[in-house]
């Protein structure tokens, strides 16, 4: 496009025009950076793309992400940074090498199945928290089940309207909305508890329960932007889980 527009400067603009477009340093400047702004923005997007499942929080994401260059170029316009063509070098170097490792950063981080079906691939077994509870009989006779209470808080940086998946054992046996609580029995023991939504989910809690124990745990989104931009590498940073 920067080639046709010159073509056509060329071709029809005033000779003052075309003696302002055709001056060295604005050739310098659209042919080296062009290219490697436009890759810097491909890899920020895909990046944040493939750990967010929310279109309004992706877009604010990255239009933070393209702050920095912007700020960089608004101060050699405005002059306070002088540009020569030795700091245009160094740039366009250090651009170079953020293009190649955020390639590299975003081959690692990139999951096609999770992208595309937005949620990771789960036996689904719901359990009806006001149902009969299972007995499971052992040597000892029948023992009593255990109850994990589970509520979601109000708050986090993550969209309040998506429910959150709850995984215990692995396995995926219900979800919770915000502000809700919901029962759930279990046999007695040593379980893996987990949150999920989406991309996003919690570190993984043991839940120890006795027989006939009520066991509390309690959730919600990340309320502070640093952790949630950190969870876009570290992905059980976007949701807290915790016992109480």
């Amino acid at each position: 496009m920067f080639g046709v527009f010159l073509v056509l400067a060329a071709a029809f603009a005033h000779p003052v025009v075309t003696s302002v477009i055709f001056d060295s340093s604005h050739l310098l400047v659209q042919l080296l950076f062009t290219s490697l702004l436009a890759g810097w923005s491909i890899w920020v997007g895909i990046a944040i793309s493939a750990r967010s499942s929310d279109v309004r929080v992706a877009q604010q994401l990255s239009t933070f992400a393209s702050l920095p260059p912007l700020a960089l170029a608004a101060l050699m316009s405005l002059n306070v940074i002088a540009p020569t063509l030795g700091l245009a070098l160094g740039l366009g170097a250090a651009l170079l090498v953020l293009d190649a490792l955020g390639w590299r950063a975003v081959s690692l981080l990139f999951d096609r199945e999770r992208l595309v079906t937005g949620r990771r691939s789960q036996p689904a077994a719901r359990v009806n928290a006001g149902g009969s509870p299972r007995q499971a009989v052992g040597e000892r006779g029948p023992t009593v089940p255990a109850t994990l209470s589970l509520t979601r808080k109000w708050g986090g940086v993550m969209q309040q309207g998506r429910p959150f998946e709850i995984l215990l054992d692995g396995d995926l046996v219900g979800d919770i909305s915000s502000q809700a609580t919901v029962e759930l029995s279990l046999q007695p023991g040593r379980h893996p508890l987990q949150m999920g939504s989406g991309r996003r989910i919690s570190p993984t809690r043991e839940c120890d329960a006795a027989e006939g124990e009520v066991v509390r745990f309690w959730c919600r989104g990340r309320m502070l932007w640093p952790l949630y931009l950190a969870s876009l590498i570290k992905a059980d940073l976007s949701i807290t889980l915790r016992r109480g």
